[in-house]
């Protein structure tokens, strides 16, 4: 497995695999990330955009909340997919603006004059759920499924009780209005 954006290395840390490398570019997450280091669970220092690794070596790559910030994504989504197996999956997530958590703070703030509850995380660009799967596609993965987050707004208390809806909007299939879709793909 390998964790493109593995911060400080909690997703890596207790799993029983053979073989798993973290990948941050942040020397002071990796800092913290050595503390995981065990017999076969690596942490390096590298940009997504040139994985250090030979062609269709892992069985999985793990990208949460990384491709906002990827300086080219085409060159991103290629080297996720040069490094994965034929088969092998590719589990992404992202915070996705064609949400319905961000049109209701949207409509509140402007509404109420409360420009300061429109709190976008640093990112690099803006992305949607539509637009991400195409692309995915486009690069030559096939979608297994996904699940939405919500992720209620901490400043408006009604929305907090949004996050309980997540199921919800797996069941009716509607992972494009989530927050943080976390979508399963596999290399064709």
């Amino acid at each position: 497995i390998l964790e493109v954006g593995c911060g400080t290395g909690e997703f890596l840390a207790n799993r029983p695999y053979q073989f798993a490398v973290g990948l941050d570019v942040s020397l002071e997450a990796l800092k913290r990330a050595k503390e995981f280091q065990r017999e076969g669970v690596f942490f390096i220092n590298a940009r997504a955009e040139g994985l250090p690794f030979y062609d269709s070596l892992f069985d999985m790559v793990v990208c949460c909340e990384v491709i906002e910030h990827a300086a080219n994504p085409d060159i991103f989504l290629s080297e996720m997919k040069r490094v994965l197996k034929k088969g092998g999956y590719l589990v992404i997530s992202f915070p996705n603006y064609c949400n319905l958590v961000y049109f209701a703070v949207y409509a509140l703030s402007s509404i109420l004059n409360k420009p300061k509850w429109i709190n976008r995380q640093i990112i690099d660009r803006i992305l949607f759920y539509p637009t991400l799967l195409k692309k995915l596609k486009r690069y030559g993965f096939k979608y297994i499924g996904a699940m939405g987050t919500c992720y209620g707004h901490t400043k408006i208390p009604l929305l907090r009780q949004v996050n309980h809806f997540s199921p919800v909007f797996d069941k009716l299939n509607l992972q494009l209005l989530s927050f943080h879709p976390v979508i399963l793909m596999t290399k064709k």
